[in-house]
């Protein structure tokens, strides 16, 4: 289910523990990318709320999930 824009839509988790929201996929992301950088060893997600997809931030790039495999990962 896609949700309306309610505002700050993407979560930024470390290890598993939100971190904060942004409003701006683009922001978030790049969020993300500066939190692993500080922190290289923790897992760094970027998750739509509305439609559930992920971003999993890697060292050098990032992954976009979609819905099906993003659920695999949360559920960790």
């Amino acid at each position: 289910m896609v949700q309306k824009d309610i505002g700050a839509c993407f979560e930024i988790r470390v290890d598993g523990k939100t971190r904060s929201y942004r409003d701006r996929k683009e922001i978030a992301i790049e969020s993300g990318e500066y939190l692993k950088q500080m922190q290289p060893q923790c897992e760094v997600i970027v998750r739509d709320v509305r439609d559930n997809s992920i971003t999993v931030i890697e060292r050098e790039k990032s992954v976009v999930l979609d819905l099906g495999a993003a659920s695999k990962v949360l559920k960790r």
